[in-house]
């Protein structure tokens, strides 16, 4: 008999550096992140079993800016299947905007090299704004985050995972 896949988490489906039963994005044919399966909604939005330990209410919002479309948006579905409730902006401009506009936004993960601000101008002038927005740089070339947490791209879901727990304490 053919097993078939499930809702039910099980130990089996847990992969390294995901939560206990997760498993890990796939792309799709559109090249976006799905996540593969996801536990089971409750009528009222809210999620059932080990999710809702591993998965609280959403505090926070996560503001994902890259001026590369596709890492942009695949940082931000890696983060929506994570649980995350994500704005995304396409560069330091449009995200400032975003800033004043929504002020649950607690995360910044941004890209260094982007035209006009560059990240590091964006993190610095996002946090004399908004003093307690935790910040998190994303680059392919540099090496120092000047003080922010910094992820080396590309990078993993566990890599961004680990810096926004390191970071924030929890993930979303």
């Amino acid at each position: 008999m053919a097993e078939q896949e499930s809702p039910e988490l099980s130990r089996r489906e847990r992969e390294p550096g995901n939560a206990v039963g997760a498993t890990r994005p796939e792309p799709d044919i559109t090249g976006s992140l799905k996540p593969k399966q996801w536990p089971e909604q409750l009528g009222n939005g809210r999620v059932s079993g080990w999710a809702a330990r591993w998965r609280p209410d959403v505090t926070r919002i996560v503001l994902v800016v890259d001026d590369e479309p596709l890492v942009r948006d695949g940082t931000a579905d890696l983060l929506t299947a994570l649980g995350c409730e994500v704005i995304t902006a396409g560069n330091g401009s449009e995200a400032l905007g975003k800033l004043k506009a929504e002020p649950r936004i607690g995360l910044m993960i941004t890209d260094i090299h982007m035209p006009g601000l560059s990240g590091y101008e964006l993190a610095e002038v996002a946090r004399r704004t908004r003093p307690g927005l935790q910040v998190i740089l994303l680059s392919g070339r540099e090496t120092d985050g000047r003080g922010f947490p910094l992820v080396r791209k590309p990078f993993t879901e566990s890599d961004l995972t680990r810096a926004i727990a390191q970071t924030t304490g929890g993930l979303c």
